[in-house]
């Protein structure tokens, strides 16, 4: 997992996520665990990520959870659908109700 970048996680539209995982350090990484999820709990509040997983490259927003950092996969924008493009119904006009 490659950290690109920290954010604020309420600028990303939630749209974007759709599977989590929980995170939990390598052998002897347990300081280095402390350390990003007490950053994430601070000013950035998480971070995105680009992770490798079998032979596809994931993106994925890396967030503080209860007591653990949760990484949760995310759609890059070119995956999800144009709403403006399905059928539903564009104008339509409504009486009174009374």
């Amino acid at each position: 997992m490659d950290i690109q970048d920290f954010v604020d996680q309420k600028e990303i539209d939630p749209i974007f996520f759709y599977k989590p995982y929980y995170l939990e350090p390598q052998k002897g990484g347990d300081k280095a665990y402390v350390l990003l999820r007490r950053c994430a709990k601070g000013q950035w509040q998480g971070g995105i990520a680009k992770s490798g997983y079998q032979t596809r490259e994931y993106l994925a927003g890396v967030k503080p959870g209860d007591g653990v950092l949760v990484l949760e996969l995310m759609h890059f924008a070119d995956e999800l659908a144009d709403a403006g493009k399905a059928p539903y119904p564009k104008k339509i006009e409504v009486g009174n109700a009374r």
